[in-house]
């Protein structure tokens, strides 16, 4: 059946309709940018760190959409890692460092650069201040998209592939990671369970005693289950989506049925898991389990 001319002049609309509510899937699926970027944290303000080598030196990832290759590493800035930045300056015991990148994706890049970007900044950080400061040990944190580069880092350094050893290496406290898995200490709610990517390939090895995973039960960023499990087979293909490229061409690895069937999680799945992404890890909720976590290792 061939369309009305009024319908051949509305396609262009309706697709950038279903690329538009993809691109929004796929900001959902790794809580970045905007989700993030709302996230509720204690209202401590990111004050600067005097830069210094202490025994104890946490490195922070701020989650999607807040750091810029343009921040110091001695303003621990984000949701939440900011809280932590603040406690965990402790002359003569702890300081931080907080990793700078840009931390925005699916705009205009994709989530896999912005993932690559994170860890090799991390990387960099981490080399540095061990050269730096060669008898601290060094911790990690991170939030979301910031928690997803600080596990890979920290299951590299677990399996002797990482910028230090694994015995110069304190803890890592990640919340809301999209890699949850079994191989962590539990914190938050959540109990079993994976998060959307699934848990890393050979886990965290040496250090994983030395990992805290921190997960509110409702948050489907780090506690997948049944309801998003069409975006969590898809994950891969929504890492590689930018909304340009879907705004310029309507091209996307996510089509047709795929598109909907992801889209039809929103309601149910998605946007519920949404909120309690940006809004459960204050207080005892994330930020002091986390802290307990990393200072206990000190």
């Amino acid at each position: 059946m061939r369309l009305s001319t009024r319908h051949r002049r509305n396609r262009p609309a309706l697709r950038s309709m279903l690329t538009a509510a993809a691109a929004t899937v796929a900001v959902a699926v790794v809580g970045a940018p905007m989700a993030s970027a709302v996230g509720f944290s204690a209202g401590i303000v990111a004050t600067p760190a005097i830069p210094r080598c202490e025994p104890n030196i946490v490195v922070i990832v701020p989650g999607g959409g807040q750091s810029s290759t343009a921040l110091p590493e001695n303003l621990p800035v984000g949701a939440y890692t900011s809280d932590l930045g603040a406690m965990l300056e402790n002359f003569g015991k702890s300081t931080t460092r907080t990793v700078s990148y840009d931390a925005l994706p699916f705009v205009s890049t994709a989530y896999s650069k912005i993932q690559s970007q994170g860890i090799t900044r991390t990387n960099q950080l981490i080399s540095r201040t061990a050269a730096e400061c060669p008898s601290s040990q060094i911790s990690l944190v991170g939030y979301s998209l910031g928690a997803d580069v600080a596990s890979r880092v920290a299951a590299e350094i677990g399996h002797g592939r990482g910028p230090i050893d694994a015995d110069k290496f304190g803890s890592a406290a990640v919340i809301s990671s999209p890699n949850r898995g079994a191989d962590s200490v539990e914190g938050g709610s959540a109990r079993g369970g994976a998060g959307v990517f699934g848990a890393l390939p050979g886990g965290y090895g040496e250090v994983a005693d030395r990992v805290m995973d921190v997960c509110a039960a409702a948050d489907y960023i780090c506690n997948s289950d049944e309801r998003t499990e069409n975006t969590r087979e898809r994950a891969e293909a929504v890492t590689q989506m930018t909304a340009l490229d879907q705004t310029l061409t309507g091209s996307s690895d996510i089509r047709g049925v795929d598109n909907r069937s992801v889209v039809a999680e929103v309601p149910f799945g998605l946007a519920p898991g949404q909120y309690a992404h940006v809004s459960s890890y204050g207080g005892n909720g994330g930020v002091n389990p986390a802290y307990g976590f990393l200072t206990s290792n000190f």
